[in-house]
């Protein structure tokens, strides 16, 4: 039987959640998802192709930067 790891996420890659302006005074938060093309090396690739992963299938091209751009607006938090 194959052993299951205590964790998906290895140790030597980015967190799974970053936050952005995390005093924001702002009632508002934001939160973005698909904002990066990354997933834990236990599933691989998951039969995407290299082309499509740094495509929108994998990612949404641009949401990282406009949407840290939209935090700083507001001055608000981004997760």
């Amino acid at each position: 039987m194959k052993e299951v790891p205590d964790s998906l996420l290895a140790t030597d890659k980015p967190a799974a959640v970053a936050v952005h302006n995390e005093n924001g005074p702002s009632s508002l938060l934001i939160v973005v998802d698909h904002a990066h093309n990354l997933t834990p090396q236990a599933f691989g690739r998951l039969g995407v192709t290299e082309s499509e992963y740094l495509s929108h299938i994998a990612l949404d091209i641009g949401v990282a930067e406009v949407s840290r751009v939209l935090a700083e607006a507001v001055d608000t938090t981004l997760a």
